[in-house]
C-alpha cells in the first residue's frame, strides 16, 4: 500500500512538472511575478520577448523527485520565487543555486536542470533594480 502511494505521488508530481514545462506564456493570459527574497523586491513580467525567454528556461527544468528536505536555502544565497497564474494554473517555483522546487498542488517537488532559469531570474532582478 505504501509503495502504491509513493508511486502515485511520483507520477502525479512528474505530470505536474510536465504541465509546467509545457506552458505557453502568452501576455495577458498569464500573470508572472518574480520575487527576490533578500530585498523583498518583486515585479511582474509582461513583455512578450521576456516571457518567451522565461518560457524557454522553464521548458528545460526536469523532475528530480518528491521534495524530501533538500539543503536549506540560506539568507546569503540569492533565492527567487516565480509565481505563474492564470485561470487554469497556479504554481510557485522557488529557485536558488543549491536547491530549487515547485510548490505543487499536493506536494513539493524537487527540480533539476534549473541553471538557465536561475540565471534568467538573476538578470531580471538586476535589470529591475537599475
Amino acid at each position: 500500500m505504501i509503495v502504491a502511494i509513493a508511486v502515485a505521488s511520483n507520477l502525479f508530481a512528474y505530470a505536474e512538472i510536465q504541465r509546467i514545462t509545457s506552458l505557453q506564456l502568452i501576455p495577458g493570459e498569464y500573470q508572472v511575478r518574480v520575487k527576490e527574497y533578500a530585498s523583498g523586491s518583486n515585479f511582474d513580467i509582461v513583455d512578450a520577448a521576456v516571457l518567451e525567454e522565461l518560457q524557454h528556461c522553464i521548458s528545460e527544468i526536469q523532475y528530480k523527485g518528491i521534495f524530501l528536505g533538500d539543503p536549506f536555502i540560506t539568507q546569503e544565497e540569492p533565492t527567487y520565487s516565480l509565481i505563474i497564474s492564470s485561470k487554469d494554473i497556479y504554481c510557485v517555483l522557488i529557485v536558488s543555486e543549491s536547491s530549487s522546487r515547485v510548490m505543487g498542488q499536493r506536494t513539493t517537488i524537487s527540480i533539476k536542470n534549473d541553471e538557465a532559469l536561475y540565471q534568467f531570474l538573476q538578470c531580471e532582478i538586476s535589470h529591475q533594480n537599475k
